[in-house]
């Protein structure tokens, strides 16, 4: 258990760091607040209703990202 709740903390924290955000940046889109995030970045544990709203923001937060390098990389395939 505390290996998945570890490996949460590591996924979380390097996907938030790649995007240059930091945790009171990011805590009241997510609806958490920043000493929480801070905690799941070091592998305490944490509560479904918790989870659940991390695991939403990260993939509202991936599809944008997703979304924009599609965008990008159909721009550079275009011979104009």
């Amino acid at each position: 258990m505390v290996k998945r709740q570890t490996r949460l903390g590591e996924m979380f924290r390097l996907y938030r760091t790649v995007r240059g955000r930091t945790l009171r940046d990011i805590a009241p889109s997510i609806g958490i607040g920043h000493a929480t995030l801070q905690r799941i970045e070091n592998g305490q544990a944490i509560d479904a209703e918790t989870l659940l709203r991390l695991w939403t923001w990260m993939l509202a937060t991936g599809d944008e990202v997703t979304i924009q390098e599609r965008t990008d990389d159909e721009r550079t395939d275009r011979t104009d």
